[in-house]
């Protein structure tokens, strides 16, 4: 019997192993007013406890966000406050989709990697919004709500159910063949 216990410590602890246990995937939420009804519009990994996002990819109208600053801006996640903010400032995440836009006077070109999904702070007082974002090109804005958090759903790897079915059966056919 102890030989059996150890294997399915042992198949856990494996089982396991292939993923960090501070790092975690968040949905990222607009809150659309005056609903609100919330719509995702995107995912971020980031430390469970907090800290600089390690992948992000964000999507609006079409657009991808996907391409993480660095430095003061980095897009850090506070846990406590459940929001991303930069170091100092917005935190950003830019496009990796090229698009125009207009602001009804002039028509503005969003390259890769020159526009940014800005994520702020609210600063409390808002219960119900994390904080606020933009989507904006150095000269005008593109976009701007009001956003969300809630952990993903990380779903369990088909073969550590399957691994531990199959340390089950061997456990219950080699109690059998002891019991005989």
């Amino acid at each position: 019997m102890k030989r059996i216990t150890g294997l399915i410590a042992a198949a856990l602890l494996a089982a396991g192993l292939g993923t960090a246990a501070s790092a975690a995937t968040f949905t990222l939420l607009d809150e659309n007013l005056p609903g609100p009804t919330l719509t995702p519009i995107g995912t971020f990994d980031a430390p469970a406890a907090g800290g600089a996002l390690t992948a992000a990819n964000i999507v609006y109208n079409g657009i991808v966000f996907d391409i993480l600053a660095v430095g003061n801006s980095a897009p850090t996640y506070y846990a406590a406050g459940n929001y991303v903010d930069g170091v100092v400032g917005f935190g950003l995440v830019y496009n990796s989709t090229p698009f125009s836009f207009s602001d009804g006077f002039d028509t503005f070109d969003c390259f890769v990697g020159t526009c940014s999904f800005q994520f702020e702070d609210r600063g409390g007082g808002y219960p119900t919004n994390a904080g606020e974002w933009y989507i904006e090109h150095p000269f005008a804005n593109y976009a701007l709500g009001l956003y969300q958090i809630e952990p993903a759903a990380v779903p369990v790897p088909a073969g550590a159910v399957l691994l531990l079915s199959g340390l089950g059966f061997g456990a219950m056919a080699l109690r059998r063949r002891q019991g005989a």
